[in-house]
């Protein structure tokens, strides 16, 4: 039996990616190791920062060295913003982009048949319908992620997530309760709603109310303990989504909520949609809704023009929210961006 190996970098909606990849493979026909080599070794990959892209880079060519008999298919992020650097390293076989890891098994059986090296990276900026890489990705866990979105329309001027993500793409409600319903009744007591923006779920269709509308049916499935909620961005606190925060029991009372500076200049400067008043009223508000929330946040130090009055400023500000967490990371330059 052939054998595979992924290796995934990135947030959590990339782990998720991949199991559905792992998942696709294995109806194929394929076996899944975990470790040391295979026949295939899949990386799937990040674009965040770029020490991200340099870990993926590191990757292929440690794989590249010491399983060279292997075929390496390199997908995801990464891959999309940058296919053609990928392919120059040498030793890759296969490349995948976002919206074309789903082709994965019959790109890598095309490169079985023919030995010819296989790139599959569209135009992300033209998909304008959500993807699923596999519908049953069997998750092992008691909490299992189910991906309801996927782009982002927002265009921070330091982040290139939107540029290889493409537009925001709701999963049909009809399909996300279905797959709710069928995570649950494979004993997942726990969902974790996750996308790069679920925040924006149901804009691509018109729908405002379609996230609360979600929450409220997942919610009334029997046997589901626990509704988790991914990143959600401050402007997209709707009131209906605040209601259905207040009135569901089973939804976690954690809300993660990125900030990325606390200083009014700074998030300008980013091309953020809001200022430190408008994220501290948001806290407050949700406060109120009751069940003791707690927050955790993004924070970027050290972006471009940032003083040390700045810093200060940002510090300050986090330090008044009274998060339960954090991550601070550094400003990374994406060429191609505002900020670059």
């Amino acid at each position: 039996m052939k054998t595979f190996r992924i290796y995934n970098f990135g947030c959590k909606v990339n782990q998720e990616e991949g199991a559905a990849i792992a998942a696709l493979f294995r109806t194929a026909g394929w076996q899944e190791v975990q470790a040391g080599g295979a026949d295939l070794m899949i990386i799937n990959t990040c674009t965040v920062t770029q020490v991200a892209d340099k870990k993926a880079r590191n990757l292929i060519r440690r794989f590249g060295r010491e399983y060279p008999q292997a075929i390496i298919a390199v997908c995801g992020c990464y891959a999309q913003r940058a296919a053609d650097e990928i392919m120059a390293l040498g030793g890759v076989h296969v490349v995948a982009g976002v919206d074309n890891r789903q082709m994965l098994p019959q790109l890598v059986e095309s490169y079985l048949e023919t030995q010819t090296t296989l790139m599959a990276v569209d135009d992300i900026a033209q998909s304008h319908a959500f993807k699923q890489i596999a519908v049953d990705s069997s998750q092992q866990r008691s909490r299992a992620y189910l991906k309801i979105e996927d782009g982002c329309d927002q265009f921070c001027h330091y982040c290139v997530i939107a540029h290889v993500r493409g537009p925001v793409r709701s999963l049909a409600p009809e399909l996300a309760l279905a797959q709710a319903h069928q995570l649950v009744d494979q004993g997942h007591a726990e969902i974790v709603l996750s996308g790069i923006h679920i925040g924006a779920y149901g804009s691509d269709f018109g729908d405002e109310q379609a996230l609360p509308q979600l929450i409220h049916e997942i919610c009334a499935i029997p046997g589901l303990q626990r509704l988790r909620l991914g990143s959600i961005e401050p402007q997209q606190f709707t009131p209906g989504l605040k209601q259905v925060l207040a009135e569901e029991k089973k939804v976690c009372r954690h809300l993660h909520i990125p900030l990325q500076s606390g200083c009014n200049r700074t998030l300008l400067e980013m091309g953020r949609r809001y200022d430190t008043a408008f994220y501290a009223q948001l806290l407050c508000e949700l406060r109120q809704l009751g069940g003791d929330i707690a927050f955790t946040s993004d924070v970027m130090v050290g972006y471009p023009g940032e003083t040390e009055e700045d810093f200060l400023a940002s510090l300050a500000f986090c330090q008044s929210c009274g998060f339960a967490g954090s991550h601070v990371f550094p400003y990374s330059r994406r060429a191609g961006t505002p900020a670059a």
